[in-house]
């Protein structure tokens, strides 16, 4: 059937008589469809299902069940949209390491199953695919029903893994790349010992042993190198068609795509983990906890604090915060803009992934399960107590944890 064009928005959608057709109502579906809600057919009229769908998205959005889809709601999944919800490219979501999503999780989550799979040290998704990277292998793993879609044990996995279109890119010793859908290796590139996660643009760029930076097509033929001072250099990220990054001789460095020098800053101690791209800026913690906000595109420091002399993981960021997270277990909230303290919270557990930030809760994983924070009431809570969460994910609106000997996925608690 030929449907009516209608920007989705562009009018309130709810059923009624006759009932609404048009592409803004399969937008809807194909939204809602892949967030876990909609389970028929996608006809692109709203009818009892898509009602039905829409009042289960409300309710776990803490929104009056009404079935009727308002501009707040648009605005919400317009949000969803923009961020790519059901895809978690990197260990901290996208190719800036943001942690971020614009998909709701709530705060009482309760376990819904869970799997074997020991040894985790990173995940990522798309769409209804779990990709699970383990020391041992690599494991995918079906959202919907948490059965095992296939296993590559070829390879030895030496940092987690990043999604290229329809491949998944594994530093291994070498780089591997995987397919998506089958696990097959479909290509080894002979790449130098991999220190960090390999990160996939337009090919893959990748830190490699003795402080390099280097890229690669997608057929693994090298593009360029680019040798820094140090001898280790952090994760790259990827942003303004620029590459980010640090390395062990105290400057932060930026590259074209072509590895041709942008600038570079110098820095008072090395930053190991990744940097960040957020709010027009590059953020990165230095391993004395010094705070830098950079100028993305000069590499001025635009503020430089310090807080403590605890040692902090990679930051997360919100709407209206970046939060970092100390060795102690101290939660530090920040504005972006200049670095002033918006709250402080203590855990006083060491903490053992990155934050996950939603709009309403913050996940993170401690050496005593997995922590969970209320931003609205400062609340938190400890699921999967007394276990060390090794890795952490959203997927949909479940939070997917590991710990040193299974994968467990929680979903929420009403």
């Amino acid at each position: 059937m030929r449907l009516p064009v209608v920007a989705l928005g562009g009018r309130e959608l709810k059923k009624q008589k006759p009932l609404l057709v048009g592409t803004d109502v399969r937008n809807l579906q194909q939204l809602l469809k892949r967030l876990g809600f909609f389970k028929t057919r996608i006809d692109g009229v709203f009818g009892d299902d898509t009602r039905h769908a829409v009042i289960q998205f409300q309710k776990v959005l803490g929104a009056k069940p009404s079935g009727i889809v308002d501009n707040a709601l648009f605005n919400i999944l317009h949000e969803l949209e923009q961020g790519g919800a059901g895809k978690w490219l990197t260990i901290q979501k996208d190719f800036c390491h943001t942690g971020y999503s614009p998909v709701p999780v709530p705060f009482n989550l309760k376990v819904a199953g869970a799997k074997r799979i020991p040894g985790i040290i990173g995940f990522n998704s798309y769409t209804d695919i779990l990709i699970a990277v383990a020391r041992n292998g690599v494991w995918a793993l079906d959202l919907k029903n948490f059965g095992i879609l296939w296993q590559n044990r070829d390879l030895s996995p030496t940092a987690e893994a990043s999604v290229m279109g329809s491949h998944i890119v594994v530093p291994s010793g070498n780089l591997v790349i995987l397919d998506l859908y089958s696990g097959k290796i479909m290509k080894t590139v002979d790449a130098e010992n991999i220190t960090g996660s390999a990160v996939a643009g337009e090919g893959v760029i990748v830190a490699a042993d003795g402080g390099s930076m280097q890229a690669f097509d997608e057929r693994g033929n090298k593009l360029w190198q680019y040798k820094t001072g140090g001898v280790l250099c952090s994760p790259p990220v990827l942003a303004y068609d620029l590459i980010y990054f640090a390395s062990s001789d105290h400057y932060f460095y930026c590259l074209d795509r072509k590895g041709i020098p942008y600038w570079k800053t110098k820095t008072v101690d090395v930053i190991s983990n990744p940097p960040s791209v957020w709010d027009g800026k590059v953020f990165a913690i230095s391993r004395d906890a010094w705070f830098y906000a950079v100028n993305p595109l000069t590499g001025d420091i635009i503020w430089k604090k310090k807080f403590s002399d605890e040692e902090f993981i990679a930051p997360a960021f919100h709407r209206d915060f970046m939060l970092a997270v100390d060795a102690r277990g101290t939660l530090l909230a920040l504005s972006p803009q200049r670095a002033e303290i918006k709250w402080i919270k203590e855990f006083k557990v060491p903490p053992t992934t990155s934050p996950l930030l939603c709009p309403k809760t913050a996940f993170i994983g401690t050496e005593n399960g997995l922590a969970a924070l209320d931003l609205l009431t400062g609340k938190y809570t400890f699921h999967l107590e007394g276990k060390k969460i090794t890795a952490l994910i959203q997927t949909r609106f479940d939070i997917v944890a590991a710990t040193e000997d299974e994968i467990a996925v929680l979903s929420p608690d009403f």
